[in-house]
This record gives structure tokens, C-alpha cells and sequence, in this order.
């Protein structure tokens, strides 16, 4: 679970004790982002066990611990407790961890008293410094680098919904247009009043065009590359909007696509979406959002599916963890007529890339 997206987000399950710190840590060629805890600062993830992927039952969350590096002749004394902890303050397991000069993952406490499920599911996890000198660093995500992926977009494509935040523009190389779904006035009459800076789009206005994932302003081969960063996760029917732009894409072309991640976001409420679910829409065929649609999300927040479809809400319809995504790429190319596709993610990272060749 990325941690450092509960803090930012002030999120309600996660709380921190003592001086707990963000930092950036680069070691070797990797950079991860974590949080240093100074001599008794700890953290607690509330109800562990409801959150995904706690509630698989991990051997390891994908976090690292590391120690300061202590001079001769004192005796580093970082020491990190990991437990379970009952609502009552019991804590019924325990991991006592002491921190290396090279990361180590941290092991969650085995459970292995009998426990009726209910009362299981309110169990906090609790990870602190019992050190009374030494500070340690907890590492939580690794950084996934973009240069690469966006340096794949070459020719002629389109960035499909990206607000007031484009990510890829022209080079020497590339030829891009944007396309969203409101008019021009409309669209920035929308994300001006949401207060978002409209700055990096100014020079771009010629390049945004009005269409829809699934009902692009464009020919069918005609685009090298179809890019899209935070929007596929929106949309119904994922499985035939892939089938679409096969046929946009030209012999050759390339969908490249930045999604979160379920366990590295405030997805972590809600399970992976099952493929059978995205197989039902595709057999069903159709664009438009329903109540069942709406309904994961719902289930995951505790809110109302008819009341969002009402309002239209734009919320998240699919949920991606590696191996249900791995299964719709399979899909793609055994059906749908790509030719291969790649997956890129990192420790904990908020995202996950991916691309599909024609």
C-alpha cells in the first residue's frame, strides 16, 4: 500500500505518531519515496485487514526498512516493532525488525490465534520506532520513471482527455492533438471554476478537439499512437474501447496507457476488478454507464450507485492490480488484434504502464 498517497490525501485510516517525515531516498539506480520515523514515531493503518491487499493476507507489504549508518564506537540502537493491535490496545502479533544499512522488507506479524472474521477485520497495523536514539527510514514506493513511455508516442496520435494537463506535446518526432469531451468553453469554463491552472494549456487550444473514447474525430488507421494517462479506468466496457482502437490504429501503431494502481491509490477500498465482469460488458456491447457500473465504486465508499448515475459522478468503473490487467492484455492480443503488449510497474507505485502493439 502506498502510504505517502494516504498522507498526502490526509486519509482517515492511516495515522502517525511521534516525527514521522516524507523524504526521497536515492539508492543505486532506483529512487523511492518513503517516511523517516525519528526514535519512538510510528504509524497505524486502521482496519488493515479491509484494505487491499492486506486483506489477501500478505507475507510482506512491498515496504523496506533502512538505518542511519551509526560511527564506531556507539551501537546503533534502531529497533522497529510491526503488530497487529486490537481496538483495545492488545497486540495479539508481533514482528521485532532491526533495521540494516540495506533496505530489508518488512515481514507483518503472522496471526495464528483463532479469531472470528468480523473481529479480525478491526485490527489496526502498527509500525513503529522503539529506538531511543536512532531514526529509521521506513521505504514505501518506488518512483516509475515516464521518460521512456512517453518517448514511445512517436508520429501522428492523440492524448485522450487530458485537461488542463497534457503530458505529451510535439517534437521533432510527434504530431499530437488532444481530445476531450466539452467544447472549448465549456471545458474551460469547467476547470476554471475548479480552480486548476488552464496556464500549460494556453498555446494548445488548436490541438483539443471534441469526442469521446469510444467516438474519436479521427479515421480508422489513421493514428501511430493513441495515449491516455489517468482516463481508461473511467470508462465502461474497457475490453471493447481496446477493440475500437485497434481499428483507429494504424499496422504498426501503439496504445500507450497510464492507469493507477489498486493498492496505490484511494482504490484501496475496493477489490480488482474481475475479468469476467469487463468479458459481460464486452458481450454486451455499449458505451453508456449504468447502476451497475456505479456499483463497485459504491459498495467501496459506502455511497449510492443510483445517486451517482444520477449525477453522473466520474468516478472509477474498473480496478487494476497486475494480474487482472495482465489477463485483459492476453485478451487483447488473443482477440482483438494486437500483436503484443508490456507492462511496467514499480514497488508500491501509485501507477502502472502499460502498452499494446498493433
Amino acid at each position: 500500500m502506498n502510504l505517502i498517497h494516504l498522507l498526502a490525501k490526509n486519509d482517515k485510516n492511516l495515522s502517525l505518531a511521534g516525527e514521522v517525515t516524507p523524504l526521497k531516498l536515492r539508492i543505486g539506480e532506483h529512487t523511492y519515496t518513503g517516511l523517516r520515523l525519528g526514535p519512538g514515531a510510528g504509524l497505524r493503518l486502521k482496519r488493515v485487514l479491509r484494505w487491499y491487499p492486506f486483506n489477501t493476507r500478505p507475507v510482506t507489504p512491498g515496504w523496506m526498512l533502512l538505518r542511519d549508518e551509526v560511527k564506531w564506537p556507539r551501537t546503533p540502537d534502531a529497533a522497529v516493532d510491526v503488530s497487529l493491535v486490537t481496538p483495545a490496545g492488545d497486540r495479539l502479533a508481533l514482528s521485532d525488525i532491526r533495521p540494516a544499512l540495506v533496505p530489508q522488507s518488512i515481514i507483518l506479524p503472522y496471526l495464528d490465534q483463532r479469531m472470528a472474521f468480523e473481529e479480525a477485520l478491526e485490527l489496526d497495523l502498527e509500525v513503529r520506532n522503539t529506538a531511543s536514539r536512532d531514526p529509521v527510514t521506513l521505504l514505501v514506493t518506488e518512483n516509475l520513471p515516464t521518460e521512456k513511455l512517453y518517448a514511445s508516442a512517436k508520429g501522428t496520435g492523440l492524448e485522450l482527455g487530458p485537461g488542463p494537463n497534457p503530458r505529451l506535446f510535439n517534437t521533432a518526432e510527434r504530431t499530437v492533438f488532444y481530445v476531450e469531451r466539452e467544447p472549448a468553453q465549456e471545458w474551460f469554463a469547467k476547470y476554471a471554476i475548479a480552480g486548476k491552472s488552464l496556464d500549460k494549456t494556453q498555446g494548445y487550444w488548436d490541438q483539443y478537439k471534441i469526442g469521446l473514447g469510444h467516438d474519436l474525430p479521427c479515421d480508422d488507421d489513421s493514428l501511430d499512437f493513441i495515449f491516455s494517462s489517468d482516463v481508461f479506468e473511467h470508462l465502461v466496457n474497457p475490453l471493447g474501447h481496446l477493440q475500437y482502437w485497434r481499428r483507429k490504429l494504424k499496422p504498426g501503431g501503439r496504445l500507450i496507457k497510464i492507469i493507477p494502481y489498486i493498492a496505490g491509490c484511494s482504490d484501496y477500498r475496493a477489490r480488482p476488478t474481475d475479468f469476467s465482469w469487463w468479458m459481460e460488458q464486452y458481450e454486451r456491447g455499449g458505451f453508456v454507464e449504468t447502476t451497475e457500473h456505479y456499483r463497485p465504486y459504491a459498495l467501496s465508499r459506502g455511497l449510492n450507485a443510483d445517486e451517482l448515475l444520477e449525477k453522473q459522478v466520474s468516478v472509477h468503473f474498473s480496478f487494476f492490480e497486475l494480474s487482472n490487467l495482465a489477463r485483459m492484455l492476453e485478451f487483447a492480443v488473443a482477440n482483438l488484434g494486437y500483436t503484443g503488449f508490456s507492462v511496467q510497474h514499480a514497488l508500491n507505485s501509485k501507477k502502472i504502464h502499460f502498452t499494446l502493439d498493433c
